[in-house]
């Protein structure tokens, strides 16, 4: 699917928000991001209302998986970054893990606490339906820090 430019609406679907294109029965078609009650979201694209193709799904606990849905359920290789920044592959087949390794790759940051609703969240899989205020980083020089999305100098304004 194709990030769109225009077309987005708003929907409630049972206790989860929609944000994104949708089809003709108003159901998730297209890119999109559904925001579920417990704090975590999938962004990416869906088909008839369910998960298919490329996305990104980001738990409330910090733990972001990167891979291909099909029907709502994981296929396929995909990244995993947990909440201590450590990244895994996995492989999934019909939405059930067969294979589990740690990458051999440098650890990243690890997730952030939003002091807004209490999850944690990684700076590079923020995105502009999250509740943290701001989509970019915060940066320090010296005693001077700002965001680097909007240049505010508040740096408990995560």
């Amino acid at each position: 699917c194709i990030v769109p430019h225009v077309g987005v609406q708003v929907l409630r679907i049972a206790e989860a928000l929609y944000v994104g294109e949708v089809d003709y029965k108003d159901r998730p078609n297209g890119y999109g991001t559904l925001l579920l009650p417990d704090g975590s979201a999938h962004r990416g694209c869906f088909e008839a209302g369910r998960a298919q193709g490329p996305g990104e799904y980001t738990s409330h606990a910090g733990v972001v998986h990167v891979g291909q849905w099909k029907a709502n359920k994981r296929i396929g290789m995909f990244e995993n970054l947990d909440a201590e920044g450590k990244v895994w592959s996995e492989t999934y087949d019909d939405g059930k893990r067969i294979h589990r390794e740690v990458l051999n790759r440098e650890t990243k940051a690890a997730a952030v606490r939003c002091r807004h609703c209490r999850g944690c969240f990684h700076d590079s899989h923020n995105h502009e339906h999250a509740c943290r205020r701001h989509l970019g980083s915060w940066s320090e020089h010296e005693t001077v820090g700002r965001w680097d999305c909007c240049g505010s100098r508040n740096s408990s304004d995560r």
